[in-house]
């Protein structure tokens, strides 16, 4: 089994796909590419989960008369959000 051949097994094996590529470092290449991509899309997810841990938080605020921590919690929601959406 040559190098190449190894490369793409591997790829495959953990989720990548393999592409066009005419040799080993095109692979690397876009398998760096994918990599950034599941990255940025794991960012975006944790950053939703923080958003919405911060409404819930809001609404807790607000029930306890906390109006400044609660407009506080949304406002780090909105920012949060805004970051997610930029990404898109």
């Amino acid at each position: 089994m040559d190098e190449k051949e190894t490369v793409a097994l591997w790829m495959m094996a953990n989720g990548f796909s393999t592409g066009h590529g005419d040799s080993v470092a095109d692979m690397l290449n876009g398998l760096a590419c994918q990599i950034d991509e599941r990255v940025a899309r794991a960012i975006d997810a944790e950053r939703v989960c923080f958003a919405n841990l911060c409404n819930k938080n809001a609404n807790a605020y607000l029930s306890e008369g906390q109006n400044e921590a609660a407009r506080a919690a949304v406002a780090l929601a909105v920012l949060t959000l805004e970051k997610v959406r930029k990404n898109d």
